[in-house]
């Protein structure tokens, strides 16, 4: 049996000018189909009670024309006698402190229960053959359709009443796939009668594929309607379906032909991550070959110097000052840098190597300019 809810939804309006709060006195919500339906209001000034001085004048609706029918008596009204849809209404009372008279404006909401009958279930090759197919889903939860698979190339025909004192501003039939959780809503076109408003929805799965998002499985039916006049929302259960789709296909877009974030710009759900495989290091000799190599290498420079040593001898006379000892010690410094640089020892990176460099270098012109002049005059004595 519907019935109507009388709810507050503004409990209080304060006038800042006269610092006067009014809020419901008792229970705020009220069900029309009872025998006593009396809503009453309290006033409060300052923590002073002042609803003595309360009375209520009208009700009005949204559209702000007056509902007639209830009963006033002072700070009361009495809805027994009223019959009025569900929306928002606005009690005006007005409160007479020391011969001022203030209006106050309290807003509440009236609302009903919906539920929903005669639902019918069809399915059918054609998209209008359902209509002719159609199988009354008398419990929820009783359709069941597992035994044999629904293709992408059927159409399902639903059918229900939702019986409301208005028209529900949303209806859908959702699909709900067990295995992934993902839900697919459809709206549901309707038509009304006296306090009852029939629904249908036509879904063509082959046409839906991808709002389906190619996911086969058993699916939950499911009816949903809710307003912000009702009570709460109603979800009615028509049962199960297996569903299969075809497999999706995943096309190659030539380069540039879709936006880089095309993937990721149309999707709801989590991408896979995507595993970045750099070239793999490049195979190294080991180390005693390595050793070899470098030994071999400098083969002919050890014999270069021996040969030299050999003709004309080690002439060691030019370096009895200290500049050309020190001379000799930062060219051979800048040498052992660059050889450890080369085989690639800890603290001799590309940028140590430029630190040591530049640290060495300029002392190493220096010294030399020192060691020049020095063997100069040594020649002339």
């Amino acid at each position: 049996m519907n019935y109507l809810c009388v709810v507050l939804i503004f409990v209080g309006v304060i006038n800042a000018l006269a610092n006067i709060a009014v809020t419901v006195k008792g229970n705020s919500r009220l069900v029309a189909s009872s025998k006593e339906k009396i809503l009453k209001l309290h006033a409060n000034d300052d923590g002073k009670d002042i609803t003595e001085s309360l009375e209520i004048q009208s009700i009005v609706n949204k559209a702000g024309d007056t509902i007639s029918g209830a009963v006033f008596t002072g700070n009361s009204v009495d809805l027994s006698a009223l019959n009025i849809a569900p929306g928002i209404y606005t009690i005006i009372s007005e409160i007479n402190k020391n011969g001022a008279t203030t209006s106050v404006r309290t807003k509440f909401a009236i609302v009903s229960d919906s539920s929903i009958d005669d639902v019918s279930v069809g399915l059918s090759s054609s998209k209008t053959g359902g209509k002719n197919n159609l199988k009354k889903v008398s419990t929820q939860n009783s359709f069941t359709h597992l035994s044999n698979d629904v293709d992408g190339n059927e159409h399902m025909t639903i059918d229900y009443t939702v019986k409301s004192l208005s028209k529900p501003h949303q209806s859908f039939i959702k699909f709900t796939h067990i295995e992934s959780g993902s839900s697919v809503y459809f709206i549901s076109t309707t038509s009304s009668t006296s306090n009852k408003f029939e629904y249908e929805s036509i879904i063509s799965f082959n046409d839906e594929i991808e709002s389906f998002e190619h996911l086969s499985g058993i699916y939950t039916i499911s009816i949903l309607v809710g307003d912000v006049y009702s009570t709460e929302a109603v979800e009615w259960i028509i049962g199960k379906i297996n569903l299969i789709f075809p497999a999706k296909i995943v096309k190659d877009f030539p380069l540039y032909t879709r936006s880089l974030l095309h993937t990721s710009d149309n999707t709801l759900k989590a991408l896979p991550e995507i595993i970045h495989k750099n070239n793999p290091p490049s195979v190294r000799a080991s180390t005693f070959m390595a050793i070899i190599f470098t030994g071999l290498s400098l083969v002919p420079l050890i014999l270069f110097l021996g040969y030299i040593m050999y003709q004309n001898g080690a002439n060691f006379k030019y370096l009895k000052s200290l500049s050309n000892i020190i001379f000799i010690i930062c060219v051979g410094s800048c040498l052992l840098v660059y050889a450890f640089y080369w085989l690639s020892l800890p603290g001799f990176s590309f940028y140590d190597t430029i630190k040591y460099l530049c640290f060495l270098v300029p002392i190493t012109f220096f010294v030399a300019s020192i060691a020049l002049k020095d063997l100069s005059n040594s020649k002339k004595l």
